[in-house]
């Protein structure tokens, strides 16, 4: 019953395992499907897109990169992770590890060279300046998660939530500066939608990005299992 591309990843992810369940989600607005298998004796699960990329798969600790374990050592202090999952969009791989904190699950996310890049967080953890640009974009909708991360001292705030079916986040600094929004491709302008349509393949990801007082487009594509990443004018010409 899987498309072609899916199930020629799932072949090839299976190896000598075990097949297990086949699950389509689509809960957060992101559509994938989640298979579970057994081998040696062990379970796990991986995540195939509809265009057949792996977009996550989980591991052990000791399956991890030298500098992602030490990285998660320094920072869990000896917290057991719950789960690790490595994420691969075509552009970055990154590594979520689910931790159990007064009996809440968070999700710390880490980058391939070993930088803690978000924490998941509570919303009612978000400073009121940034909370203010929030709340507007999350009526009505549903929220899926918030994370907070740092960069060059700047420390910025993070929103994932679904409306209207479709996945939608939202990134704000902490004095509630708005700095991207990625959105369906449908909400973007006419021009936008124009050129990614030419392009053909599969949109993961399209952020509307301000700067400056102006905005641009930020769009990644999986083409013929390549990604591909746009940076476009309202218009829909490049960058």
């Amino acid at each position: 019953e899987l498309p072609a591309a899916v199930a020629q990843t799932v072949t090839a992810q299976l190896g000598d395992g075990q097949l297990g369940e086949i699950d389509w989600s689509n809960d957060d607005g992101d559509p994938v499907f989640a298979v579970e298998f057994t081998r040696g004796g062990v379970k796990r699960s991986f995540a195939v897109a509809p265009d057949g990329w792996l977009v996550a798969r989980e591991l052990a600790f000791e399956e991890l990169p030298a500098v992602v374990r030490r990285a998660i050592e320094a920072e869990l202090k000896g917290v057991v992770p719950k789960e690790i999952q490595r994420g691969d969009d075509g552009l970055e791989i990154s590594y979520d590890v689910t931790v159990d904190v007064g009996g809440q699950a968070r999700t710390l996310n880490f980058s391939d060279e070993g930088k803690l890049t978000g924490t998941q967080i509570a919303l009612n953890e978000v400073p009121a300046a940034a909370l203010k640009t929030l709340q507007p974009r999350l009526a009505g909708a549903r929220l899926v998660s918030v994370s907070k991360s740092v960069d060059d001292d700047d420390t910025y705030y993070e929103a994932v939530f679904v409306k209207a079916g479709q996945h939608h986040s939202v990134n704000v600094t902490a004095d509630g500066t708005l700095v991207s929004a990625e959105l369906p491709l449908a909400a973007a302008p006419a021009g936008v939608q124009k050129t990614i349509r030419e392009q053909g393949g599969f949109l993961p990801r399209l952020e509307q990005v301000f700067e400056d007082g102006e905005e641009h487009f930020q769009a990644l594509l999986r083409v013929k299992g390549k990604a591909v990443e746009l940076e476009l004018k309202a218009d829909g010409s490049n960058l």
